[in-house]
Parts: structure tokens; C-alpha cells; sequence
């Protein structure tokens, strides 16, 4: 009897192991409750980040990783919440501002510029991160994440803006909590990291430092806690749609339309249900052509809505 249930605790144990944080020596960080939100346009001198914690000392990830940033590199990082959303700012200097790589790109795509990005993992559990990007220019990416994985195709509303100033760029942020999934609890600590990318360094730093000789980069996370009283908002997003058609062939003419919608509706902090009324996939974006010279098949990126933020399930 005990050679059949060692085997599977031991197995337990090590997947455990494998999505928990593994960061020893873990940042931890205490965050504010705020009055009155600050306005989100990059000029951080709004009353709510006044007496917010710092968080700074980041450390390269990526060519040289594990080694300190330069102060004339270094960015400092604030996190201050209120009923309705988490606010993030960060001040990020650059010895020549004036020429931080911008390239304007349209959303969900990285042009050649730099970049601030925010993993929330409400849940801790080192591996369900929410992904949140925006670039010097302003345009915003953001990414659900599995195991490692970052599914772009997911997106969530959310307010984001930069401003370069003389000492380098600022990034500020707001997250509604309907972007993201959380329990039901009066206190509460989410884990955190951020990453910044220098295009004419070619180095990405991070807040808490992510060894790539170990585990996942989703397992490194810092901890911020004093989340207190938050309520999850109603989990519920229609998405209606009306299309109308008019055919003429001689001299007559016929007329059609169509109703329908998707429905996605969080039951419990772990079921979402989805689902589509009609679904009428005329209205979904093209593929690209590509000219494959090459042996193997093509394979593009889902398009339809009710499957891609499913893509996992189908």
C-alpha cells in the first residue's frame, strides 16, 4: 500500500516545485490605498504617488544576467490601488532621452522601441501571470500567461501612457480589476514584476532578478501586499454584432441581415462561462498572404474571438 501512494506524492511535490516561486531571496514591498486616483498622462506629479514605497534596484536580465543595473539606467517603480483599479507608474532614466528608440506600432504589436512591462499574478502561483506592455511611443500590448506561454491574442481594457522628459521616459498605468482575476479576500498579496527594455543597449532589466538558469521566468516574482478590501467586479462582457447584406441580380434586388452576440460571464473566481448566439465569422480579420516555398504547411493565428480566448480548450 505504501509503494502505490509514494509515487504519487512524489510526483505532487514536484509539480508543486515547478510552479511555485523559487525566489530565495524575495522582494516584498507594502502598497497604498489611495483617495483619489491620478490622472493617467505620464506626468507623475499627482498627489497619489507621493508617499508611495519605491521600488527599484533592478537587475539585468538579459545579455548579462544577474548583474546590477547602472544608476544612470536605473528605474524606480510605484504601485498604489483604490476601489476600482491598481495604478502603476514608473520613472525610467536614459542619458539621452532624446533619442529613445519610438517606434509606433498599432496594438498588440512591438515596434523598435523601448519598453515597460507588468506581470500581476493575483494568485501567487508562479505560473498565471496577466502581461501588461507599453512602449516609449504608447502603444500597448498585453498578454495572458500559461506556464510560461504568453497568448497575445488576449486583450483587456486598460489606460496606459508615456512621457519622455529630460532625465529619460515615464510609463503610468491603470489596471481595472475587471482585467484581471482575483479571489475574494479582505487581505490579500499578488505577485509582481517588472521588465524594461533598452533598444540601443540591447539589455532587459527586471525588478526582482530572474535566473535563466532555473525554473520559468513567471516563477520570480516579487511580492506586494497590503491589497485590502477588494471586491471582484461582476465578470460579464457582451459582444454584440449586426450585419445587413443587399444583393442585386437582374433587376431585382433581396436584402438579409443577421443578429447575434458573444457572451462571456465569470461564475466563480475559477469557471468563466462562454459562450456565442449566431456566431457570424464573416466580420473576423484576413491572414496575410505568404508565399511558402518551403516543406512544411503554413499555420496562422486564429482570428475568430469566441475560439482564440479559448485557444487552449480547442
Amino acid at each position: 500500500m505504501f509503494k502505490k501512494i509514494y509515487l504519487p506524492l512524489l510526483l505532487m511535490c514536484i509539480s508543486f516545485q515547478l510552479s511555485a516561486q523559487i525566489n530565495k531571496d524575495r522582494k516584498k514591498v507594502t502598497t497604498t490605498r489611495i483617495k483619489k486616483a491620478p490622472k493617467i498622462d505620464g506626468i507623475l506629479d499627482d498627489e497619489a504617488w507621493k508617499n508611495a514605497e519605491e521600488l527599484t534596484n533592478f537587475i539585468i536580465f538579459r545579455p548579462d544576467n544577474g548583474v546590477a543595473v547602472k544608476d544612470q539606467y536605473q528605474t524606480t517603480v510605484k504601485v498604489v490601488y483604490d476601489d476600482d483599479a491598481v495604478y502603476i507608474s514608473a520613472i525610467m532614466l536614459d542619458l539621452d532621452p532624446e533619442n529613445i528608440p519610438r517606434e509606433f506600432a498599432v496594438r498588440d504589436n512591438f515596434g523598435l522601441a523601448d519598453f515597460f512591462l507588468v506581470t500581476i499574478n493575483p494568485n501567487d502561483d508562479g505560473q498565471n501571470p496577466f502581461e501588461f506592455i507599453i512602449q516609449a511611443a504608447g502603444n500597448r500590448i498585453d498578454a495572458k500567461v500559461s506556464n510560461g506561454d504568453e497568448d497575445i491574442n488576449w486583450s483587456a481594457v486598460w489606460e496606459g501612457e508615456t512621457k519622455i522628459t529630460d532625465k529619460g521616459w515615464n510609463a503610468e498605468m491603470k489596471i481595472p480589476y475587471r482585467a484581471i482575476r482575483f479571489a475574494n479576500r479582505p487581505i490579500q498579496s499578488w505577485g509582481f514584476n517588472f521588465h524594461r527594455r533598452l533598444e540601443k543597449l540591447n539589455e532587459q532589466h527586471t525588478w526582482t532578478h530572474i535566473d535563466n538558469a532555473v525554473g520559468r521566468w513567471t516563477q520570480y516574482d516579487g511580492l506586494i501586499e497590503g491589497f485590502n478590501n477588494l471586491k471582484p467586479p461582476t465578470r460579464l462582457n457582451l459582444y454584440p454584432y449586426a450585419s445587413a447584406t443587399s444583393v442585386s441580380f437582374d433587376g431585382e434586388t433581396t436584402y438579409d441581415y443577421s443578429v447575434g452576440m458573444d457572451l462571456k460571464y465569470g461564475i466563480t473566481d475559477n469557471f468563466t462561462l462562454d459562450a456565442t448566439l449566431i456566431p457570424d465569422f464573416s466580420q473576423v480579420g484576413f491572414d496575410n498572404v505568404e508565399l511558402n516555398l518551403g516543406p512544411f504547411e503554413q499555420q496562422f493565428t486564429e482570428q475568430r474571438q469566441f475560439f482564440y480566448r479559448r485557444y487552449r480548450t480547442f
